[in-house]
């Protein structure tokens, strides 16, 4: 769910990100935040990738992913800033909550 600012400053890096995800065949589930859905609508057409949208009462400059053992907690202020958890409970703990969101999204 990163916020349209996010996307707004670090789109190139994003679409380069999904060029290689795309060339390697990884699928991706992405929850949106409403604000944001112009660049969702784009990754929607992408192969290998499904799209969901959080609620609008729900902003944040604040965004998870998690892949694997890791967790990258990613905060938009003046500056980005992520943190890497390298814990295969917690990337475990962040994906339950995740498919927890998930359905609730639309």
């Amino acid at each position: 769910g990163a916020p349209k600012e996010a996307h707004d400053k670090f789109e190139p890096f994003f679409l380069d990100f999904h060029k290689r995800r795309l060339k390697n065949q990884i699928h991706l589930r992405s929850i949106y935040k409403q604000n944001a859905k112009e660049y969702a609508e784009t990754r929607k057409k992408m192969k290998f990738t499904q799209i969901r949208y959080l609620p609008e009462k729900l902003e944040s400059p604040m965004w998870i992913t998690t892949y694997k053992n890791k967790t990258i907690l990613f905060f938009l202020f003046y500056i980005l800033l992520g943190i890497v958890i390298e814990n295969k409970t917690i990337a475990k703990n962040f994906n339950e909550y995740f498919e927890l969101v998930w359905k609730i999204c639309k």
